[in-house]
């Protein structure tokens, strides 16, 4: 520990461990990306399968109806409670592997920049039209 509290405190040292951290960020970014995603199918394959063992019209609605799968599972909470739960426990390791990323955190942040100078740049605009249609 005593090392790393002296590597910190020289310059060259605070790159090294900054570049070690960020690496280390993104390879576990990665894998919770990785495991949402595995969990994410195989919660959804579950939730099929459990809606064509109902009935094979379950199954089709599933597949092809629009929010029939929520449907199914609020009518079928007893036996679709796990696979949703996981699913919804999936999206949250996507979503935050996601934000953990260091060059999504880059690209994000760069897009709600550009977001926010074009919505100043467009409500500008649109005050500026205001005030030359009321003279």
């Amino acid at each position: 520990m005593s090392y790393l509290r002296t590597v910190k405190e020289s310059p060259l040292g605070i790159s090294i461990i900054n570049q070690w951290e960020g690496a280390v960020l993104e390879i576990l970014s990665w894998i919770m990306i990785g495991v949402g995603a595995l969990l994410l199918l195989g919660s959804g394959i579950w939730l099929i399968v459990l809606a064509f063992q109902k009935h094979i019209l379950w199954g089709l609605a599933y597949l092809f109806v629009p929010f029939a799968s929520l449907v199914f599972v609020c009518m079928n909470w007893n036996r679709a409670a796990a696979p949703f739960l996981i699913s919804l426990l999936a999206v949250g390791l996507y979503v935050g592997g996601a934000f953990a990323n260091p060059e999504f955190m880059k690209k994000f942040q760069e897009g709600m920049e550009s977001a926010r100078s074009t919505a100043a740049t467009e409500t500008a605009g649109a005050s500026g039209t205001t005030e030359k249609s009321s003279r």
